[in-house]
C-alpha cells in the first residue's frame, strides 16, 4: 500500500472549513519557488484561513503576496473568531512549549473541531543514525506519545498516518520507500487528526 503525502493528506482534511493555520510561513522560499507548502494547498480548499507565524520576514513576505498572515505566538494566540480545523503542519517538534499550544488550539476551536497535526517522528532511521532532531527539533514525538498529550489537553485522536517519502531516486531511497510500505512506524514523518472534547 501507498502511503499518502504529506501536504495532500492536511490539505484533504480542511474542506470548505474555516481554518487556524498555525506556522504557515514554514519555509517561506518555497512559496517564492513554486515548490509545494501546505499554505497556499490549505487555502485553496478552505472556506477562510488565517496564517499565524513567529517568522517576521516571512510573514511579511506572506502578506505581500496576498496572503491572511499574521506575526502571533501560538503558545498564547486567542481569537475572536473560532474556527472548525487548526492545523499544526511541521512545526510542534519546533515549538518551546507544545502543551501551551495545543490548549490555544483547543481554545481557538468550536465545539467538535479538530486539530491535524504533522510532524517528524522519534522512530526515523535518519534521526536514529544521523542525530539531526536535536538540531533544529525541540521535541521528537512517537503517535503514542502525542496522542497521549492530545488527551491530557482536551483532545480525542481519531487518525493517525504515516507519510511517504519522496526524494531521492537512487537505489537507497526505491529500497527505502518499499521498506516504508511494510514498516511505516518508521517514516520520517506522522499524522494525527484529533477531536476537541470536553475538557
Amino acid at each position: 500500500m501507498r502511503l499518502p503525502e504529506r501536504v495532500e493528506w492536511v490539505a484533504s482534511r480542511v474542506g470548505g472549513k474555516d481554518v487556524l493555520d498555525v506556522g504557515c510561513v514554514g519555509d517561506f522560499r518555497r512559496i517564492l519557488t513554486g515548490r509545494t507548502h501546505t499554505c497556499p494547498e490549505i487555502i485553496v480548499r478552505a472556506k477562510f484561513v488565517l496564517g499565524i507565524d513567529i517568522n517576521r520576514e516571512g510573514v511579511e513576505v506572506m502578506r505581500n503576496l496576498g496572503y491572511n498572515v499574521i506575526y502571533a505566538n501560538a503558545e498564547n494566540f486567542v481569537s475572536e473568531r473560532k474556527f472548525d480545523v487548526v492545523v499544526l503542519g511541521a512545526c510542534v517538534e519546533h515549538m518551546d512549549n507544545s502543551g501551551l499550544v495545543f490548549d490555544r488550539a483547543w481554545e481557538n476551536l468550536r465545539e467538535g473541531g479538530r486539530v491535524v497535526i504533522t510532524t517528524p517522528t522519534a522512530r526515523y532511521l535518519g534521526f536514529t543514525f544521523k542525530e539531526k532532531a536535536g538540531r533544529t527539533h525541540n521535541f521528537v514525538f512517537t503517535p503514542k506519545f502525542l496522542s497521549r498529550m492530545l488527551k491530557r489537553h482536551g483532545f480525542r485522536v481519531i487518525e493517525v498516518q504515516h507519510f511517504g517519502e519522496q526524494g531521492s531516486t537512487n537505489l537507497i531511497g526505491v529500497l527505502y520507500r518499499i521498506f516504508l510500505r511494510f514498516f511505516p512506524q518508521y517514516s520520517m514523518h506522522f499524522g494525527v487528526v484529533a477531536e476537541k472534547v470536553e475538557r
